[in-house]
């Protein structure tokens, strides 16, 4: 889709920025099915952080945890896209510096990070769905990076063209990053949404 959009042939697709919201909602009416609610997020919490983070909001707010986890539910569905969409902006950015030979507008790059957050979703629900069906949290987690990485690979060897061997090198570099903003975005929605519940 991305080579097609920068190619001029837009007719048929979405724009990026409605496909992307199309797919975060898409995952929000999933996300309770796949096991995406703070309920099963406490469950699998083997750090112990988000409990006690948890524990102590329920303690100052003194509502009923049955109430507080479904207003931290609905809520995360507004932030969560939020943090993702500044994921996109970061990795459009890098996307910029690792291709900057090429010359093209920052714009160009935005397409192609909003069409992977897109498709970031989907993996997310399909390990949540694994997970949620027996596997481990382990494996689906580590499935659905390598998902990740070769739909990644294939990619910007579609639109960027480039040798094999660098395009692997970017990938390895993009996909660390993606590990960190992912990780970053977690984090960032899951306080946002504790405050605000």
């Amino acid at each position: 889709m991305t080579s097609e959009y920068l190619a001029g042939r837009r007719e048929p697709y979405l724009s990026p920025f409605k496909f992307y919201v199309l797919c975060a909602a898409i995952f929000f009416l999933s996300a309770p099915v796949a096991g995406f609610t703070l309920a099963s997020m406490l469950q699998s919490d083997t750090s112990g952080v988000l409990n006690s983070l948890v524990a102590a909001r329920l303690a100052e707010r003194r509502i009923d945890p049955a109430v507080f986890n479904a207003r931290f539910d609905s809520r995360v569905q507004s932030i969560f896209p939020l943090a993702l969409g500044a994921t996109s902006l970061v990795l459009a950015l890098a996307l910029q510096l690792l291709f900057r030979k090429q010359q093209r507008p920052y714009g160009a790059h935005l397409v192609f990070a909003l069409h992977y957050v897109s498709f970031m979703y989907f993996v997310t629900l399909g390990a949540g769905l694994a997970h949620r069906f027996g596997a481990s949290i382990d494996v689906a987690v580590l499935t659905g990076y390598v998902l990740l990485f070769l739909y990644l690979m294939l990619a910007l060897k579609r639109v960027y063209t480039q040798p094999t061997r660098a395009t692997l090198a970017k990938t390895a570099v993009l996909i660390l990053l993606v590990l960190v903003l992912n990780r970053a975005a977690d984090t960032v929605a899951i306080r946002l949404t504790l405050a605000l519940v």
